[in-house]
C-alpha cells in the first residue's frame, strides 16, 4: 500500500514538474498546461495499451487462421488501473477544480 501511494504520488509530482516547465518554456498559462497535458499524457498511455494489445491478437488471429496454430490466446482489451495510471487520472481531475475554479 505504502508503495503504491509513493508511487502515485510520485507520478503526480513528476507530471506537475514537467508540466509547470512546459508552461514556463512556451508562456501558457499553467492551468490549461496541467490540464490538456494531463489528458494527452493519459490518451497516449491509453492508446499505446489499446493498440499494444490489439496488435497481438490480430497477429494470433491471422497465425490461427492461415496456419491452424494455436499462436496464443486472443484477449479481451482491458484497461487496467495500476498506481501509475490512478496517479495520472488524479492529476487529471484535481487540474480539473483547479481550472473550474480558476474560471
Amino acid at each position: 500500500m505504502k508503495k503504491s501511494l509513493s508511487i502515485i504520488l510520485l507520478t503526480i509530482s513528476i507530471e506537475a514538474i514537467v508540466f509547470w516547465i512546459v508552461s514556463l518554456a512556451f508562456g501558457w498559462k499553467a492551468v490549461d498546461t496541467f490540464f490538456v497535458g494531463g489528458l494527452v499524457t493519459f490518451c497516449a498511455i491509453w492508446l499505446f495499451t489499446f493498440f499494444t494489445k490489439q496488435s497481438s491478437n490480430q497477429f494470433n488471429a491471422g497465425i490461427r487462421g492461415w496456419t491452424g496454430q494455436d499462436a496464443g490466446e486472443i484477449k479481451a482489451i482491458t484497461f487496467g488501473m495500476g498506481p501509475v495510471k490512478i496517479g495520472l487520472v488524479l492529476f487529471i481531475l484535481i487540474n480539473f477544480i483547479f481550472a473550474f475554479i480558476y474560471y
